[in-house]
């Protein structure tokens, strides 16, 4: 009796578990990918080179070893840290970097050549350095706004990876202070809202700009934060609540001792009209401002390599289905092994 009541109840609820739904889950990176892309300039006292490395997938499970070779081909001794980027390392060379020069960093990747099926060419990417720069100190000034509600596109982890939703955004803009110019390439920011970190961005992605500068319409990152203007979709990106919402801008430049003092400030964000900044930001004495109303141009900031890949960084895939028919068919499966367990 036991066996056809397990297999009753898993007949009625097999079809949900089974269900066809489509799952947005993240790439998976099968080639070194380095901060920035080939031809990139960085000064000549730079701790080292910012890259992420993809888990080793394919025989002999080994993970990569990059190499970093000057521009004769010769490889440069260099050792390989943890960058403070999760996920990320930082390949730094023991002597440093020589000014004026060429370097390649060289490595193995276990993407797949579309021609051959096999393994693909290695993966080589080449820049130069120039001269010793200045470190920054200090940032520069802080923008914070207010934009009135538009459609925006937010991640979900159902679906095609966005879903379409009527949002209000706070925009956070950086006009950076001009010795951040030839360290952009290595600088990465991270914009905290109310206390929590609400976006990290990649090495070369800084919101560069100024209050009028569109964030684009992708809301989640060091360029904006949203507010939600109706109801949301289950499994989507719900954002803040609206109302006043305190912004710290924090930066780093890759292998770093020290970071900059962060700016801070505070900006109003409703579906409401768009409503003037309620104070100004501030890094210690540099006032800054948050305006509202901007306009609906078209987001030129980008970001770097995705790092800066500005690519959505999703794949829909089929899924399984709701947490409860799983819980429901296993707990069926259970009772029913262990009456026949018993007998």
């Amino acid at each position: 009796m036991s066996t056809r009541v397990t297999f009753l109840l898993f007949s009625l609820f097999l079809p949900l578990a089974t269900h066809d739904a489509l799952a947005c889950s993240p790439l998976i990176l099968c080639a070194p990918q380095v901060a920035f892309p080939a031809g990139t300039q960085i000064p000549a006292n730079a701790q080292g080179l910012p890259l992420a490395l993809p888990a080793p997938m394919q025989a002999p499970f080994e993970p990569i070893q990059p190499q970093l070779r000057d521009a004769g081909g010769q490889v440069v001794p260099t050792e390989l840290v943890d960058d403070t980027l999760p996920g990320w390392k930082l390949l730094k060379p023991l002597k440093g970097f020589t000014a004026n020069t060429t370097y390649t960093m060289h490595a193995t990747n276990f993407c797949t050549d579309p021609q051959t099926g096999g393994t693909a060419v290695p993966t080589d990417v080449t820049f130069t350095t120039g001269k010793d720069a200045l470190l920054p100190t200090e940032q520069g000034t802080l923008h914070l706004g207010a934009l009135a509600p538009d459609q925006v596109s937010v991640w979900t982890s159902s679906g095609s990876c966005t879903e379409s939703i009527l949002a209000a955004r706070g925009v956070v803009a950086l006009e950076a202070n001009p010795l951040w110019q030839p360290w952009l390439p290595l600088t990465r920011a991270e914009v905290w809202v109310d206390g929590v970190k609400w976006s990290q961005s990649s090495y070369g992605n800084l919101p560069l700009g100024t209050a009028a500068t569109d964030p684009g319409t992708v809301p989640h990152g060091p360029r904006s934060f949203h507010v939600a203007c109706q109801t949301v979709p289950q499994y989507a990106d719900a954002g803040l609540a609206q109302g006043a919402h305190h912004v710290d801008l924090r930066v780093h430049i890759a292998g770093a001792y020290a970071d900059p003092a962060y700016l801070y400030g505070d900006v109003t964000v409703t579906c409401g009209k768009p409503l003037d900044p309620d104070a100004g930001a501030t890094d210690g004495g540099t006032s800054e401002d948050a305006s509202a109303g901007l306009d609906g141009a078209q987001d030129t900031a980008g970001s770097a390599a995705p790092d800066a890949a500005s690519t959505s960084g999703c794949a829909a895939s089929r899924g399984g289905a709701t947490t409860s028919a799983w819980l429901l068919l296993l707990c069926a499966l259970g009772i029913g092994l262990r009456r026949r367990g018993v007998r």
